[in-house]
This record gives structure tokens, C-alpha cells and sequence, in this order.
């Protein structure tokens, strides 16, 4: 099983689709977290139990907000998204 977490502000973009129409199965599980109505501890969840990471532009941002930089320090997953890690320092 293969669970991806994503950020639902930038999940339309063409590119995005193209690159995981392949590996997304309609088995697999996708959770999102929502920025506006999820609490910190559901959105260190949900990290905590995902594969893969996408985090969209200015995410880093939300990240350090909900006091989250620990949680994906250990996440031992795949992360990806415009200029993944970049601003992780």
C-alpha cells in the first residue's frame, strides 16, 4: 500500500497530475491535510503515517505555523513539490 499525503491548494496543477497519474491507484490512500480546519496534532498524523510528502509553494511557511519542522525532520519518506527541501535549512 502506498499512502501520499498532499496539500489540496495546489493538487490541480497539470504537471503534478502527469507525474503521479502512474502511481496513483484508486486503492491507494490519499490523505490531505487542510491548512484552514485540521489542528497541528491531526496534521503530525497524518504525516506521521504517510509514504510520500508533496509540499505545494510557501508550505514551509504553514509547516513552521503548526510547529511541524521536528515531525518532517523524522519522516523517513519520499518529499516533493516545488523546490522540495530548499527551504527546509
Amino acid at each position: 500500500m502506498i499512502n501520499i499525503l498532499l496539500d489540496t491548494l495546489d493538487f490541480s496543477v497539470d504537471f503534478l497530475y502527469e507525474q503521479l497519474k502512474h502511481s496513483i491507484h484508486p486503492e491507494d490512500h490519499i490523505k490531505w491535510i487542510n491548512y484552514y480546519t485540521d489542528s497541528k496534532s491531526k496534521a503530525a498524523e497524518l504525516i506521521r503515517g504517510a509514504d510520500i510528502l508533496y509540499l505545494p509553494d510557501r508550505m514551509m511557511e504553514r509547516i513552521d505555523e503548526f510547529n511541524l519542522r521536528s515531525t518532517l525532520l523524522q519522516f523517513q519518506g519520499v518529499v516533493l513539490g516545488y523546490s522540495a527541501g530548499d527551504s527546509f535549512n
